[in-house]
C-alpha cells in the first residue's frame, strides 16, 4: 500500500546523503532490519524531513523496498542496502560491517530488533562509539530467543528508546532502567491534515462501490497476526446486523494474514460490506473517505496510523493495550476495548457511529495530536539525544 505517512508520495530520485547549508556536526545512520512500508519508515523519514541543519541523515538496511528506498532518495537520503538473504545472512552482516567502516558516522541509531543485534556489535567493531537504540513494538510481540540477544547486547548503547512508556514498562524489567528515555511518536499534523483536506475520498468510495450515505470505518495496517484484523470482520458481522449501511476499508499491504483475511469476509458474508483493499497508491484517499477509524490491534507500540487519523479528524475506536491507551483518550477522542473481544469492539463500532458523536470526538482527537505528537518535538527530542551522546560522550 501507500504507507502510513505524512508526507505525499514522492518520485525516486538518485540518493545522496541529506546535506544542509554548512557542514552538518552530527552524522546518522538509521540501521533498519527490513526497510518496508510501515509506521517505522513514516516515523523515520518526517524525523529527517523534520531534522535541524546539524545533523545528516543516512538510511541502512538489510533488505529494502524499491519503492520505499525511491522516497528516501527522493529527500536526498542516501539509501545502502546489503541485500540479505536472510536474518542469518553473514556475508551480509560482513558487508554491513564495511559500510559502516568506512563511513565516518557520529551516531548509528537502530531501529527494533533485527537491526539492534547485530548493528550493535558491529558498531563498537568499527570504531562507532554512540548507539541508540528505538524500540518501536513492546517486548511480547518479539519471540524470546531474539529477546535474550536483544538484552545481552543492550549494554553496548548508548542510549536506549522507547516510542511509549508501555513500550519502556514491557522491557525495563529485564536491564537497566538509567539508559532508557521514552522519546514518543509524533507526525507532521498539519501536513497530513492538508494532505487528507486535498484528497478525494469520493473516488475511494467510489471505487468500492460505497455510497455518499454509508458510514465508512477505516483500518489501517499490515496484514500480520499482531493486527488481528480478523477480530475486526467478526465485529462489523455483528455491526452490520443493525446498521446495514456501515461499510469497513481494511487498507494494508504485504503480509501472510491477507488471504484468512478475505477468507473470514466471505464466510461472515460481508463481500458487500468489507474492502480488503491490499496495496493502495493514495493513503490520504482513503482517510477522506472515512468517518471512523477502527483498530483490533493486540500489540503496539505507539501506533503510527492512530495520529494519522487523529490528525485526519477522525474517531477512534481501539482496544486498550500499552501505547494505544497513551494516545487515545477514552470518551475524549474514542472508545477503547479489550483485545481479542469482538464483541465489545462492535457494541463501541456502533457507539461511535452515531454522526454527533464521532464529530466531536474527532475535532477533540485532532486538537490531540496537534498538542500532544506533532513530529516537531520527537524530531527535536532526537536531535538533542544525538547531539548530547556524540558530543558530550554521555547520557543525559
Amino acid at each position: 500500500m501507500g504507507e502510513p505517512g505524512s508526507s505525499p508520495p514522492p518520485v525516486s530520485g538518485s540518493v545522496g546523503t541529506v546535506r544542509s547549508v554548512g557542514t552538518p556536526d552530527v552524522s546518522v545512520c538509521h540501521l533498519l532490519g527490513s526497510l518496508g512500508s510501515g509506521g517505522r519508515e513514516t516515523l523515520i523519514r518526517d524525523l529527517i524531513v523534520h531534522s535541524d541543519s546539524a545533523t545528516s541523515h543516512t538510511i541502512c538496511c538489510f533488505r529494502e523496498d524499491g519503492e520505499q528506498a525511491a522516497r528516501f532518495a527522493e529527500r536526498g537520503v542516501d539509501v545502502v542496502s546489503v541485500d540479505a538473504s536472510s536474518k542469518r545472512d553473514l556475508r551480509a552482516i560482513g558487508r554491513l560491517g564495511r559500510v559502516l567502516y568506512r563511513h565516518d558516522f557520529d551516531v548509528l541509531h537502530a531501529h527494533g530488533m533485527n537491526a539492534q543485534v547485530p548493528g550493535r556489535i558491529l558498531a563498537r567493531l568499527c570504531g562507532i562509539d554512540s548507539i541508540v537504540s528505538t524500540h518501536h513494538g513492546v517486548r511480547e510481540l518479539y519471540p524470546e530467543r531474539l529477546c535474550q540477544f536483544e538484552r545481552v547486547t543492550r549494554l553496548l548503547d548508548t542510549a536506549t528508546v522507547a516510542v511509549s512508556e508501555g513500550v519502556e514498562r514491557s522491557f525495563v524489567g529485564d536491564g537497566n532502567r538509567s539508559q532508557w528515555r521514552t522519546i514518543r511518536n509524533g507526525i507532521d499534523v498539519d501536513g497530513f491534515d492538508a494532505a487528507v483536506e486535498a484528497a478525494d475520498g469520493r473516488a475511494s468510495r467510489r471505487a468500492h462501490g460505497v455510497g455518499p450515505e454509508e458510514t465508512v470505518f477505516l483500518n489501517v495496517g499490515r496484514y500480520v497476526p499482531p493486527k488481528s484484523q480478523t477480530d475486526l470482520v467478526d465485529s462489523l458481522h455483528r455491526v452490520v446486523q443493525q446498521r446495514p449501511d456501515i461499510h469497513l476499508f481494511i487498507v494494508g499491504g504485504r503480509g501472510p494474514m491477507a488471504p484468512r483475511i478475505r477468507g473470514r469476509v466471505s464466510d461472515r458474508g460481508l463481500d458487500d460490506s468489507v474492502s480488503v483493499t491490499g496495496h493502495v497508491d493514495g493513503i490520504h484517499d482513503y482517510y477522506a473517505a472515512a468517518d471512523v477509524f477502527v483498530s483490533s490491534s493486540v500489540g503496539e507500540g505507539l501506533p503510527i496510523v492512530q495520529l494519522e487519523a487523529m490528525a485526519a479528524e477522525l474517531p477512534v475506536v481501539a482496544t486498550d493495550i500499552p501505547g494505544v491507551r497513551e494516545v487515545v483518550v477514552e470518551g475524549e477522542t474514542g472508545w477503547l476495548v479489550p483485545p481479542n473481544d469482538p464483541s465489545a469492539l462492535a457494541e463501541a463500532m456502533l457507539a461511535v457511529a452515531a454522526e454527533d458523536t464521532r464529530k466531536g470526538y474527532g475535532r477533540a482527537g485532532y486538537e490531540r495530536v496537534r498538542e500532544e505528537f506533532h513530529v516537531r518535538d520527537t524530531a527535536a527530542s532526537y536531535a538533542s539525544l544525538y547531539r548530547t551522546i556524540a558530543t558530550e560522550g554521555g547520557w543525559r
